[in-house]
């Protein structure tokens, strides 16, 4: 089971809850290998900055308004496209998003194997602007869009309320 590598993610308040720990937002297609496809029973990400490790357990996929817990997804030969979500499991968490490089994995747990697998691994830098505008806004979120041509992100900070990728 893997993922592509992610065009698009973010960094967003999480509504109604403190600023003090945003959720993970990518848009990612989870793909097989098997003609007859495979069942990811859950997900999380393990995002790091110099040394320091934290776990989003917490999945949802779906569209913003019509999230769904992640209770397991069908990925068959044509794949699984959607917008997934991630966050620690505790309301009360915090992450301060610093100025640094930034790895991200992503792990997902296969229904019948004994462990999660890495299905994708990215890194971003985190400058001056977007690390003020997460930590001085509740209605500032960050885009990262990749760049193919340069092989990196590139941010972009966006004000409103409703945090749908700008195009």
């Amino acid at each position: 089971m893997k993922m592509n590598h992610p065009n698009i993610f973010a960094i967003i308040p999480r509504e109604g809850l403190s600023v003090a720990c945003p959720k993970i937002y990518m848009r990612v297609l989870l793909y097989c290998t098997s003609k007859s496809g495979r069942a990811v029973e859950s997900m999380y990400l393990k995002i790091s900055r110099e040394g320091d490790v934290r776990k989003f357990q917490y999945w949802a996929h779906g569209e913003s308004r019509e999230l769904v817990p992640g209770s397991g997804i069908f990925v068959g030969p044509q794949g699984y496209e959607a917008n997934h979500h991630f966050t620690p499991l505790e309301d009360n968490a915090t992450y301060d998003f610093q100025i640094g490089k930034y790895s991200i994995e992503v792990y997902g747990k296969v229904v019948g194997a004994s462990a999660p697998v890495p299905m994708a691994a990215l890194s971003f830098n985190l400058d001056i602007p977007e690390a003020n505008a997460l930590k001085e806004s509740q209605d500032a979120a960050v885009f990262f869009w990749w760049d193919a041509e340069g092989g990196n992100y590139i941010p972009r900070i966006d004000r409103k309320r409703n945090h749908t990728p700008p195009v």
